[in-house]
C-alpha cells in the first residue's frame, strides 16, 4: 500500500517540519480543515476523541492510501477526501474553527496563489483562523527546498518572500495574530496565524 518514498516522508518529516508548533497552535481548537493534507499525518498528530478533523488534498492516490490508513488505525473523528484545488468546493466551512495550509502554497503555480488565498477568505466564516505555514523565499536556504521538491516530490516549486504573503493577507483583510520565523535543519520556514474578521 504505502511506497517506500511514504514510509520515509511519514518517519521523518517532522524532522523538517515545524509541527511543534503547529500543533500547539491547533491544541484549543475542535474543528480543523488541512488543505493540502496528504497522507493526514499533521490531523492524525492531532487525534483526539472530541475533536472534529477534516483534511482534503488534489492526489486521488495519496487520498486513497490516507484513508486505508485511517481505518487500520481505527481513526473515526478523522476525514480525508479528495478534492480539485478549488477551495470553493470544499462544504462546511462554517463549521471550522482553524483552517490549515501547511506547505500547500509553493505547490500553486504563481498566478494563481493569489486567487487560492482570496477563495479561503471568502469561504471563512468570521473570527476562524487561517494557519500559514510555508517557505520563506527571501532566505538564501530557499535552494534546499526547491531541491527537496524536485527529488523527493518531482515538482518545480514556487515560494514567495514572507513579507509578500503578509501584504497579500492584510490587502484580503485577515487580522494577522502572529508571524514566525523557523529554521528547521535548512528549511526557512515561515508560520502566520490571522484571524478572519
Amino acid at each position: 500500500m504505502l511506497s517506500f518514498m511514504d514510509h520515509i516522508k511519514i518517519k521523518f518529516r517532522h524532522f523538517i517540519l515545524p509541527q511543534e508548533i503547529l500543533i500547539q497552535l491547533a491544541q484549543p481548537h475542535q474543528t480543523i480543515l488541512d488543505i493540502g493534507c496528504g497522507l493526514g499525518t499533521f490531523l492524525m498528530s492531532l487525534d483526539a476523541e472530541k475533536k472534529n478533523l477534516k483534511g482534503v488534498d488534489v492526489c486521488s492516490a495519496t487520498v486513497n492510501k490516507a484513508q486505508k490508513i485511517l481505518v487500520q488505525q481505527g481513526k473515526t473523528n478523522i476525514d480525508i477526501a479528495h478534492f480539485n484545488g478549488d477551495p470553493t468546493t470544499i462544504s462546511n466551512w462554517e463549521h471550522y474553527d482553524m483552517i490549515f495550509l501547511n506547505d500547500v502554497l509553493h505547490h500553486i503555480h504563481p498566478k494563481e496563489q493569489f486567487n487560492f488565498l482570496m477563495k479561503i477568505h471568502k469561504k471563512m466564516r468570521k473570527g476562524s483562523l487561517l494557519v500559514l505555514k510555508d517557505i520563506d523565499a527571501s532566505s538564501p536556504l530557499v535552494f534546499f527546498n526547491k531541491l527537496h521538491d524536485l527529488v523527493v516530490n518531482r515538482q518545480k516549486s514556487y515560494e514567495r518572500p514572507l513579507a509578500e504573503y503578509i501584504e497579500w493577507c492584510q490587502k484580503l483583510g485577515f487580522l494577522l495574530d502572529n508571524v514566525m520565523k523557523v529554521r528547521k535543519l535548512v528549511y526557512p520556514h515561515f508560520i502566520m496565524v490571522m484571524t478572519k474578521i
